[in-house]
């Protein structure tokens, strides 16, 4: 009878430490939550191919923007050269300078500083100058000017008369989507509120401009903020989304160009990436804010892949092990990780991938027909050389 007792107690606690161990794995899970490993994740993204362009001579490393634009199946890279005034265009299948559209900085044909490109298609190409859109000429393919004032604008003595000049311009019929740059100061928590629209819709056709109901997120406002996490990345997809993404937020902000007063917030975030930069305190130096926005996880660019109906939010990650000397320039976030993650046309994330640091630049991601392209023009790599102009190709591909 002893004995049945003792066998008895031997199962009740074999079975309390079957529960107990049951237990501690599933608090083990729980504390995991949020950090990447409670998202059901089904891709992962794979290198698979390279491209590599020599440069001209004449064509700078430092473009102040890349646009990639499709004639027919072959993809043509339209690189501003702010240093020659110019836009250098490099096709992917011959790799080699097809075309230079150079302005004289003054005199009725001339841009004084160009800033961007939006090509419509081989024959209609804006060619935009820096801070004012009107500052901008409409050419062909062979680079006459078909409509040296394509943009008839009265600028002056109106208030939006100073155009974001960081922010890309996004093309949707005969409408420009432009941002128009705010004066705020950055130390100033009262400059960040919702009484300034920084979005704006340019009709071609008519000339108008229209102020859209697109205003800084709750959480950027009342607080001062750092310089790289004011300007937030966006784009349009095939179904008429305008989705953005801020620095600082958590959550992508998803509009209808047809109802932009209606806004969408969706979870677009890994928190194994780091912690998000919320706001800043007190003044800071150039040099302060750039250690500052290296030490934090930045949001840096939205992408839409229209060839797979996929969008892709690009971060910088706080993983960065940089020298006094690096924090003179942007070009310093090239010593940190990059992280980049995976939604599908409902805005579920179905992958992530961090990249290894001293490889890429994240600022000079774009979309093509063979993947997602990643600049690998970071001068901390070893092999850098800035004669050539390189990509990273990758695929999302299922684990």
């Amino acid at each position: 009878m002893h004995s049945a007792c003792n066998l008895s107690g031997q199962k009740n606690r074999g079975k309390l430490i079957i529960v107990i161990i049951f237990l501690l794995f599933c608090f083990w899970c729980s504390s995991c939550e949020g950090d990447g490993s409670d998202i059901h994740t089904t891709h992962h993204f794979q290198e698979t191919g390279i491209l590599e362009i020599n440069l001209d001579s004449l064509t700078s490393i430092d473009a102040t923007s890349i646009i990639p634009s499709y004639f027919n199946d072959t993809l043509n890279l339209f690189i501003t050269n702010e240093l020659n005034n110019s836009v250098d265009v490099y096709d992917e299948a011959s790799k080699e300078l097809k075309k230079r559209f150079r302005f004289e900085r003054e005199g009725p044909d001339g841009i004084s500083q160009i800033r961007t490109t939006v090509v419509k298609n081989r024959d209609s190409i804006y060619v935009i100058g820096k801070f004012h859109i009107v500052n901008s000429k409409l050419i062909n393919w062979e680079g006459d000017i078909i409509n040296g004032r394509p943009i008839d604008f009265a600028w002056s003595g109106n208030k939006y008369n100073i155009v974001n000049h960081v922010s890309n311009i996004i093309q949707s019929g005969e409408f420009f989507y432009v941002t128009i740059g705010a004066l705020f100061d950055i130390n100033n928590p009262n400059s960040f509120d919702q009484s300034f629209s920084y979005e704006y819709r340019y009709d071609l056709k008519n000339q108008t401009l229209e102020e859209l109901p697109v205003y800084e997120p709750l959480s950027y406002v009342g607080q001062a903020h750092n310089f790289y996490s004011v300007v937030p990345s966006r784009t349009l997809d095939n179904n008429g989304w305008l989705i953005y993404s801020w620095p600082e937020e958590e959550m992508l902000e998803v509009r209808n160009i047809q109802n932009l007063d209606s806004v969408l917030r969706v979870d677009a975030h890994i928190n194994s990436f780091g912690m998000v930069l919320k706001g800043t305190v007190g003044k800071r130096s150039s040099k302060e804010q750039l250690k500052e926005a290296l030490d934090h996880l930045l949001y840096i660019k939205i992408l839409y892949d229209p060839f797979r109906n996929l969008y892709y939010r690009i971060a910088s990650l706080p993983t960065g092990e940089y020298e006094p000397s690096d924090l003179r320039h942007w070009s310093a976030f090239g010593r940190n990780k990059i992280g980049i993650i995976a939604m599908n046309g409902n805005f579920d994330i179905i992958g992530y991938t961090i990249l290894k640091s001293e490889m890429y630049n994240c600022y000079r991601a774009f979309v093509g027909k063979k993947g997602l392209y990643i600049s690998k023009n970071n001068i901390y790599r070893k092999d850098f050389n800035e004669n050539l102009l390189e990509y990273s190709v990758f695929e999302l591909v299922l684990d």
